[in-house]
């Protein structure tokens, strides 16, 4: 016994110097999101009732919001269901489609989200799965060992981003360049991004071509500047998109909303603040005339765009989409205090 109360006690040793060195290098504790993650969210969704205050959207609701901020200024249990590069439609309809939703959703709009929801992409099939997962289904040994593995890594460093305590100590505390996270993951499944360990002007590219293509992952080829260059000449070159496909879509969508508004539930539509290229973008496919202020007044929900409401004049996304992890309170407490949470 004594000997393994030994070997526990260097084990622990082990981990708490490594854990200090990455936290001096800058490295955090940040968890991997995954389907079990958001479905445990989504659990929470449905048992918490009218006091639940839903987030639904791609990553910029998991980016751009304080869940703590929101409790405060809202006194509703935030809940985090964003899911990075998806559309906000398929979690809408999901959430319509389940009885026990009564509470608020706050919907992160997207135009261009809209007209891709496609039943194949992550939040489809995350919401598809939730919904034939029998209600009140017990946990098995596997899923709490899981909850309880997830709960431990989420407050190390050395497993970040989904690594071993080996890999952290080969990759980052034996290697001294190693860079930390621009970006943490929360155990809330909110985000943290600090841009200034980051090239801004690479996210930006990025960002505007996610809004182009639906897609940011596209091999980056050419200088910044040759970059930039080839972006401008696309943007430039844009035509607005389908007015009645999206007219078509935006039916479905106020159709989910009043399932949810007459079971007492509450929706609100946002239109979250964007920059740079990526605003140019938006201009020119989605002019605000033809697509936001179509489903704005189509909509029997609470409908706000950023535009128009002075207090998220300051909050400009970097990267053209996502705000500064120090922007994250403010925005939150300013977004509750506009739509009177």
């Amino acid at each position: 016994m004594a000997l393994l109360g030994g070997a526990a006690a260097i084990a622990a040793a082990f981990v708490l110097v490594m854990e200090l060195i990455l936290a001096v290098r800058g490295f955090h504790p940040t968890i991997v999101d995954s389907e079990g993650q958001w479905q445990k969210q989504r659990r929470r969704a449905a048992d918490l009732g009218a006091r639940a205050l839903i987030l639904v959207g791609d990553s910029r609701m998991q980016t751009n919001f304080d869940l703590d901020a929101l409790r405060e200024t809202s006194r509703l249990e935030p809940v985090e269901l964003g899911i990075d590069g998806t559309s906000f439609v398929p979690a809408l309809a999901g959430l319509a489609a389940d009885p026990h939703v009564t509470g608020s959703i706050l919907v992160g709009y997207s135009a261009a989200e809209v007209l891709r929801a496609q039943a194949s992409d992550a939040a489809a099939r995350y919401a598809a799965n939730y919904l034939r997962r029998p209600r009140g289904e017990l946990l098995t040994s596997a899923q709490s060992e899981a909850w309880l593995s997830d709960r431990l890594h989420a407050a190390l460093a050395s497993y970040a981003d989904g690594a071993r305590p080996l890999d952290s100590l080969l990759l980052r505390v034996f290697d001294a360049a190693a860079a930390p996270q621009y970006v943490v993951t929360y155990p809330d499944r909110t985000r943290g991004i600090d841009y200034a360990r980051v090239n801004v002007r690479s996210l930006s590219i990025r960002s505007a071509l996610y809004e182009l293509d639906g897609n940011a992952n596209v091999a980056a080829t050419g200088s910044l500047e040759e970059r930039e260059r080839a972006l401008r000449v696309r943007i430039d070159a844009l035509q607005p998109a389908d007015t009645e496909a999206f007219a078509a879509r935006i039916d479905a969508v106020e159709a989910m909303t009043r399932t949810i508004q007459a079971r007492g539930g509450k929706v609100y539509f946002i239109a979250l603040p964007v920059a740079g290229s990526t605003a140019g973008v938006e201009s020119r496919r989605y002019p605000r005339a033809q697509f936001w202020d179509r489903f704005a007044a189509r909509s029997s929900a609470h409908c706000l765009h950023f535009e128009d409401d002075p207090r998220f004049r300051d909050f400009a996304p970097a990267d053209g989409l996502h705000l500064d992890r120090s922007q994250r309170r403010a925005f939150s407490t300013a977004l509750a205090q506009a739509l009177q949470l």
